[in-house]
């Protein structure tokens, strides 16, 4: 009977364990199941943390290079070009003969010139012996005989006057002398007046003579000096020779052609001659480039040179409303592979320009900020704990935005007094992310 007793007694404790431990795992289960049902639920939110540094910018356009030492030969007339003896790259001395010219040509030409001046002054003296003067002598009579009669009225008014006091005059008689004597005065008047007009005339015309004569004059002058000028700098024989030694960079001319007065024949680059390359940015990429800025520059020669300097000059295009660079390059004698490589005037250089900021605190990707309105935030990921356990949510915080590239930000966390650095801040979200919201991050 006992033994019995004690045989239920140990069954009823294994029963009650059993189901002690069964409820304990299903417990465990559901709390595992409701854990991970949750989190499958989850925005899943990727982050990264802040770093100190700086931001950098690239700027990259092309530009221009510009031979500063540079002798270009004109033409002082219109030539014909008997031969040419050089070409585009050729190494030239001081006296090398470029080319050689008509000289009959040239002598036609001077005569032409010399014609042209004896016409020129021919017709400045035809002008001089024809100019259309008035002549002053028929009025100065006309005046002069309205004088005389001004004279006989006040000596025919004073008799009247004494007779009529005598009483051997009517008044009547003396009015009518009086009369004649006003009209001859006012005639008078009139006559100097009209000299007067005709004096004020003259002047106008001795202006506009004077003024004729010696533009005549100067342009006798200006063609004089020109006929000298072309005379004395009209090669020697007809042949063009180099002023300097150095390379050639262009020829317009060939055997044969004719060119115009002004016209550039040829162009030559002294040897060692200073290098620049011109550009030209907008206003808004101009704010990243400045005076001193260092710059690499690419130029097909026809392999690809690479060149180093410095921005040495920045002016603003009024009309342009652009920015023109100058930058200077790190030596005059560029090389590659050893060979001495020759820069030519218009060569298309390609350049590229970095800039960085002053040091931040922090720095994030462009992709964490959040604009609301005026205002930004990021998302700070933080713990808490909660009946399932810790886990993460999202934190909205407001940020000033200080500086920024294409890729980066440089913010200052508002109203978060912690250290952001140690913190987690969102870059990416499953989902629409909200202050408080609970997260799965992906580690």
């Amino acid at each position: 009977m006992q033994e019995a007793l004690g045989t239920n007694i140990r069954k009823r404790k294994k029963i009650i364990r059993n189901v002690g431990i069964a409820f304990l795992a299903i417990i465990l289960l559901l709390t595992f199941f409701s854990k991970s049902i949750n989190n499958f639920l989850l925005p899943t939110v990727e982050y990264t943390n802040t770093v100190k540094g700086s931001l950098e910018w690239t700027v990259m356009c092309n530009g221009e290079v510009r031979l500063l030492d540079t002798e270009k030969i004109y033409a002082l007339d219109s030539w014909k070009i008997k031969d040419v003896f050089v070409k585009v790259d050729s190494e030239v001395t001081k006296g090398t003969l470029l080319a050689t010219l008509d000289t009959d040509d040239i002598r036609i030409s001077l005569e032409n010139m010399e014609l042209e001046i004896a016409r020129m002054t021919n017709d400045l003296e035809n002008y001089k012996s024809t100019f259309a003067w008035i002549d002053i002598t028929p009025f100065e009579t006309d005046a002069g005989e309205a004088q005389k009669l001004v004279t006989k009225y006040v000596d025919e008014v004073t008799d009247t006057k004494d007779l009529y006091e005598s009483g051997s005059e009517t008044l009547k008689s003396l009015h009518d002398a009086e009369g004649r004597l006003e009209d001859a005065k006012e005639d008078y008047a009139k006559k100097l007046s009209r000299i007067d007009e005709k004096k004020q005339e003259n002047e106008k015309l001795k202006l506009e003579y004077d003024r004729n004569v010696k533009e005549k004059i100067l342009e006798i002058d200006v063609k004089k000096l020109q006929y000298k000028k072309n005379k004395n700098e009209i090669p020697d024989n007809g042949q063009i020779k180099a002023p300097i030694d150095g390379t050639v960079q262009s020829v317009s001319i060939e055997k044969g052609s004719e060119c115009t007065s002004g016209q550039i024949l040829f162009e030559l680059v002294s040897k060692n001659s200073k290098v620049s390359v011109q550009w030209r940015l907008n206003t808004e990429k101009a704010k990243l480039v400045d005076i001193g800025n260092e710059v690499d520059m690419k130029v097909q020669v026809p392999d690809e040179l690479v060149i180093k300097g410095k921005v040495i000059k920045k002016e603003f295009l009024t009309e342009e409303n652009m920015f023109q660079y100058t930058s200077d390059i790190d030596t005059s004698e560029p090389e590659i592979d050893g060979k001495p490589v020759f820069l030519k005037n218009g060569q298309t250089a390609e350049l590229e320009s970095d800039k960085r900021s002053n040091v931040y605190d922090y720095i994030v990707p462009n992709s964490c900020i959040i604009q609301a309105g005026n205002e930004q935030y990021v998302f700070l990921l933080e713990e808490r704990t909660s009946m399932l356990g810790v886990e993460d949510y999202a934190k909205k915080v407001k940020i000033k935005v200080l500086d920024k590239d294409d890729f980066s930000s440089a913010i200052n966390i508002v109203s978060f007094s912690g250290d952001p650095s140690c913190e987690k801040i969102a870059t990416y979200s499953s989902k629409v992310l909200e202050d408080g919201m609970q997260i799965s991050i992906k580690e």
